[in-house]
């Protein structure tokens, strides 16, 4: 009997990495060759140390091909070993939390734990408590509001409900390997056992629908058929491309029981007649065909998300108090959606409507309507009283705004960018009054280019009302040279504010050091901007970078306060080079006074990108390839070491085809020490906006990388620091340099 369970450590990089060489070499360190693989079993046992012992024994005195054929076993099948001693937690769980954990390990991983919450309630398994149970045994954790598990323990998850029935998928509760999936729909062998399944068409070639297939899937409660893979990117050569999904001429759907029903691109104008689902709570069917939800009235009060973006046919919706029949599209009524929360019409460019709301609708939180054709906001939009999104981004007809909006008093996030028709919207369209939105946190206007001439007539002074806003987005706003914007200084809440793709010269003196809780700050590709001279001392982040014509920056301000700070293609500041040496050891004095990260991988203190093509003369060790070695002198070390300099020169230059949302990359330095101690730091995420040549394609990256932790420095005497990259981009780096940095008198 299990009296208490107790949350075992992690292991850190070094530490982890020193325990699998002990159990797999019978050293301190793994052989230069074995390094790769050695890094991958660290990234497969998250730190924790009964995994690092095991693969370690099972791994040695293998050769390399051996361990490459050990490391994709598991990705399929979990190590007994570990499994047997991890799943002593799950066998003292109640069967209600074992419901749970395999739902959220087969299933859920990752998602948001409110709305992953909703429908496992809707399941009768009480979450509000069981999770809570799950969470103090240490089998899930709560990241950034999401569900999160060690890997090991979701694969633990997973091979019980596979010992369900090792041979046969079909009697398996849940389904999520592909295979398995196409095996039960082409073999029809899904029987009442299955309460899950979820289908990635992105990897399918072909696979056909029947009613047969479902027909025995009686107890089924989540069905998701999907596309990892965006549909939308037209760049993308997966085989979801050649996915051929085909329906038997009969073909009905009727599993009642489900609570979550998620199908892309289904194929009928409306599901079947006897389709009956009156606890189902999470309603998705994006893309293509969907005209009309069914053909009958049917009973929706528990539907809490619906989510019908991207439909094509969809003319007209109408939220009444009974079932409207309008142009072939029939939407439940208001009275039958007393519990719908969350209702996502984005990307249906043929509506033209705004869906009119008869009755309250108090329980109607977030609104998407981003990317309709709808003309004007009706009256109704102020029966949503209780809506805290609205989205109406990319609604380029979008002429106006009714005085009836004023009542949504919850409002939280409002976004209006791109493509408005005039300079109504801004200047006239929305009520004057807009500071009564006390409760609003996001504001977007991003892409509503006004006409030069009429771009003074912004009345900034009405977003200065807004106490509460944390995050506003002026960005492609063509704000002029001498546009009011010094208001913006009174948002006292703001953390966040892009101002991209504006044709200012210069920010108005104390606008910015007013702004006491900003943290990050967006200009990029403000190419008439000459001069920044001030930064609040809360900053954290800045992107400048297609700042043509910025010549002028703070140069102490900038490197005490930020932690990352683009300036790639900004080439007038390449004078600041001389300079740099000086700065940056100020910066990494001053930041190891006063930050301290424990975290693994550790980030970066600072980092910044600016135009170079060579590594700077003040970083001595250099190398063309993605390894710097650097011999010690025996009595290198002393009191005054902070740490290292680390840099790479990146070209740019051959991004002509490369997709927006590949433009980004981070780079990820490795140091591992003569005795094997590794320490392993990652980096900001940077970007560049496509569609535009770049001046300077050649940029320098440069970083201050703290020491810390149990190293012992003194007896180092040679580190070897790798470069990794993480991006999509094809990125050219033309050389790396490292260097050791110690704090002197003179750079205080």
């Amino acid at each position: 009997m299990i009296d208490e369970v107790y949350e075992v450590k992690k292991l850190n990089y070094s530490n982890a990495l020193e325990l699998l060489s002990h159990y797999a070499f019978k050293q301190v360190h793994p052989p230069e060759d074995y390094m790769e693989l050695a890094l991958s079993v660290i990234f497969y046992a998250q730190g924790l140390p009964l995994a690092v012992k095991v693969l370690g024994s099972l791994l040695y005195n293998k050769d390399k091909p051996k361990w490459e054929s050990e490391l994709a076993k598991l990705k399929r099948i979990p190590n007994m070993e570990i499994q047997s001693v991890l799943q002593v937690s799950f066998d003292g769980l109640d069967e209600m939390q074992k419901n749970i954990f395999l739902d959220i390990a087969c299933l859920f991983k990752g998602e948001d734990k409110d709305y992953v919450m909703k429908i496992l309630d809707s399941c009768g398994f009480f979450p509000n408590i069981e999770i809570s149970v799950l969470i103090d045994k240490s089998l899930v954790t709560i990241l950034d509001n999401k569900l999160m598990m060690h890997n090991l323990l979701q694969e633990m998850g997973r091979e019980i409900v596979r010992r369900e029935s090792p041979k046969e998928p079909g009697k398996r509760s849940r389904l999520w390997f592909q295979g398995d999936v196409y095996h039960v729909l082409a073999k029809k062998r899904g029987t009442e056992v299955v309460e899950a399944m979820f289908l990635d068409l992105s990897y399918q070639e072909e696979i056909l629908f029947t009613t047969e297939a479902f027909a025995r899937m009686n107890r089924l409660r989540l069905l998701k058929v999907y596309e990892s893979q965006d549909p939308r990117d037209d760049t993308c050569t997966s085989p979801k491309e050649m996915c051929k999904v085909q329906f038997s001429r009969d073909f009905k759907f009727h599993c009642n029981d489900l609570r979550y029903l998620y199908w892309i691109g289904y194929p009928f104008n409306s599901l079947s007649s006897d389709f009956n689902p009156k606890g189902l709570v999470d309603l998705g069917m994006p893309y293509r065909h969907i005209k009309q939800l069914q053909k009958g009235v049917k009973v929706l009060d528990n539907l809490t998300f619906m989510d019908l973006s991207h439909s094509k046919q969809l003319i007209e919706t109408q939220i009444s108090q009974r079932l409207s029949i309008l142009n072939g599209w029939h939407f439940p009524s208001s009275g039958e959606l007393e519990s719908l929360q969350i209702l996502i019409l984005s990307g249906c460019s043929k509506l033209e409507e705004f869906p009119e709301i008869r009755g309250y609708m108090e329980h109607l939180s977030e609104l998407y309507l981003d990317g309709t054709a709808i003309k004007e906001l009706t009256s109704s939009i102020g029966c949503a009283s209780g809506l805290v999104v609205l989205d109406i981004k990319n609604c380029k007809m979008l002429r106006g705004f009714p005085t009836s909006i004023l009542n949504l008093r919850s409002l939280q996030t409002l976004k209006l960018s791109g493509g408005l028709e005039s300079e109504n919207v801004i200047r006239r369209g929305m009520p004057s009054p807009i500071s009564l939105f006390r409760n609003l946190g996001v504001l977007s206007f991003a892409g509503s280019s006004l006409p030069s001439k009429s771009s003074h007539s912004i009345d900034f002074l009405l977003l200065s009302g807004l106490c509460s806003l944390q995050h506003l987005d002026l960005s492609h706003c063509n704000i002029p040279e001498g546009a009011d914007i010094i208001k913006l200084g009174s948002l006292s809440s703001l953390q966040s504010l892009n101002l991209s793709g504006n044709n200012f010269i210069s920010l108005p003196p104390n606008m910015l050091s007013r702004l006491s809780q900003l943290t990050r700050l967006d200009l990029h590709d403000c190419r008439s901007l000459k001069a920044l001279l001030e930064l609040p001392p809360s900053l954290i982040s800045i992107d400048a970078h297609n700042c043509t014509s910025l010549g002028i920056i703070p140069d102490q301000s900038i490197y005490k306060c930020l932690y990352n700070a683009s300036f790639i293609n900004c080439f007038k500041l390449m004078k600041y080079q001389s300079s740099l040496e000086t700065l940056f050891l100020t910066m990494a004095m001053d930041v190891t006074k006063t930050r301290f990260h424990l975290s693994q991988p550790r980030p970066v203190e600072f980092s910044t990108i600016l135009p170079g093509s060579v590594i700077l003369d003040w970083i001595k060790h250099t190398s063309t390839t993605e390894e710097v070695n650097i011999e010690l002198s025996p009595n290198w070390f002393n009191s005054n070491f902070l740490g290292f300099a680390l840099s790479v020169v990146i070209d740019f230059s051959d991004m002509t085809h490369v997709s927006p949302d590949k433009m980004s990359f981070s780079v990820f330095p490795l140091l591992v020490t003569n005795s094997g101690q590794t320490i392993a730091y990652c980096d900001a995420n940077y970007r560049h906006t496509p569609g535009h040549a770049l001046i300077e394609p050649v940029n320098m990256w440069l970083a201050y990388a703290p020491v810390f932790g149990p190293i012992k420095w003194h007896e180092v005497n040679h580190v070897k620091v790798t470069f990794l990259k993480l991006t999509r981009m094809p990125l050219k780096i033309n050389r790396y340099g490292v260097g050791l940095m110690f704090s002197r008198e003179d750079a205080k």
